[in-house]
């Protein structure tokens, strides 16, 4: 069974495992973008590299949290109606005003199977931290990581 993995850029990678494909945080601004945080700015300094089928056969996306430089627009246009989407409470309400409708909400430690093509997937939500230090972390709010 063949594995690959393909880092976009920022948080967004795609990782294939035989037909399956998983994907997280579709970020895909330009380099040079800036995101205005109110406590603090963030740009991008580097330019995502994709092309545009690689977003065409997602199963499963991971979506850590609602902030821009882990989903903005043009990555949320990357994710088709088929796919199931893991994300966090914070995540939900921008997915589902962007009519993004097989979501699944889970809190850290809980976990979610899902049967998609041949595979039995188990999702589990684990604590994150968004921040290089506890003040950042605790005004960025509760992060889903993924396992």
């Amino acid at each position: 069974m063949e594995i690959k993995f393909n880092w976009i850029g920022g948080a967004t990678f795609i990782l294939s495992i035989g037909n399956l494909t998983i994907a997280c945080d579709p970020v895909l601004c330009e380099k040079g973008t800036v995101q205005d945080f109110f406590w603090f700015k963030s740009k991008r300094i580097e330019q995502p590299i994709y092309s545009e089928n690689d977003f065409e056969a997602i199963d499963l996306w991971l979506i850590t949290h609602n902030h821009e430089d882990h989903l903005d627009e043009i990555g949320m246009s990357k994710i088709s109606d088929t796919a199931e989407i893991v994300c966090n409470k914070n995540s939900y309400t921008i997915l589902k005003n962007n009519k993004k409708n097989k979501l699944s909400v889970l809190d850290r430690k809980e976990t979610k199977t899902f049967f998609i093509k041949d595979y039995t997937i188990e999702i589990k939500a684990i604590p994150a931290i968004h921040g290089i230090n506890p003040l950042s972390a605790f005004f960025a709010g509760k992060v889903n990581g993924y396992f």
